[in-house]
């Protein structure tokens, strides 16, 4: 008899440390799952002028209801300029407005980059290079910058020449302009080419 509970006693032990790590695994699947994954919230670009004001662009997300809503501030104002839904695949977000407009954005880490808005033309490896990359609006308006293996720029922007200093830091390129005015955003670099239009993770 006591043989006999000794086994029902060791069964149950080896049956229930085999549910427990189960439930380990599965808890570890879902914390790597939450990790990779993680809440999109609200991300924001904001774009300094030269009188030390900013126009900041912010998109948040609902993801209850797939929602989102885009608003851009200019001081203590602030107006809504789009909502609608939006589908995500993987790191791949698609926002379809109200009014039918659709975005394509990729996340990246902590960056939403808006993939209609890459420059055309690649960069290579490298602290400095020469490479020229080029972008077409919908209003045909083009906008270059040609980077030089000296470490210098040329920047065009439909007729509005620019020229300076460039850094390489990662997947960021940070210029300095020779004229000591403002150069706006950084370019982020994605999968080789450039892109100014891109939102951070608040």
């Amino acid at each position: 008899m006591k043989n006999e509970s000794k086994k029902a006693n060791a069964k149950l032990t080896s049956v229930l440390a085999a549910v427990l790590i189960i439930v380990v695994a599965i808890v570890a699947v879902i914390a790597v799952k939450t990790k990779d994954s993680g809440s999109l919230g609200t991300y924001s670009c904001e774009i300094m002028s030269g009188d030390n004001s900013s126009t900041v662009f912010e998109i948040t997300f609902n993801e209850k209801n797939n929602t989102y809503k885009e608003n851009i501030s200019v001081g203590d104002k602030a107006v809504e300029l789009a909502s609608g839904t939006f589908v995500m695949d993987g790191n791949k977000l698609t926002l379809t407005s109200d009014g039918g407009d659709v975005q394509n954005l990729v996340k990246q880490g902590k960056y939403l980059i808006a993939k209609d808005y890459l420059y055309e033309g690649e960069i290579p490896d490298g602290d400095t290079f020469d490479a020229t990359c080029t972008f077409k609006n919908s209003n045909n308006v083009v906008y270059s910058i040609t980077f030089k293996a000296d470490g210098t720029y040329v920047q065009d922007d439909n007729g509005d020449v620019s020229e300076g200093t460039y850094t390489r830091d990662g997947d960021w390129i940070k210029r300095e302009s020779s004229s000591g005015t403002s150069v706006g955003i950084d370019y982020l670099i994605y999968s080789g080419r450039i892109t100014n239009s891109y939102y951070i993770k608040k």
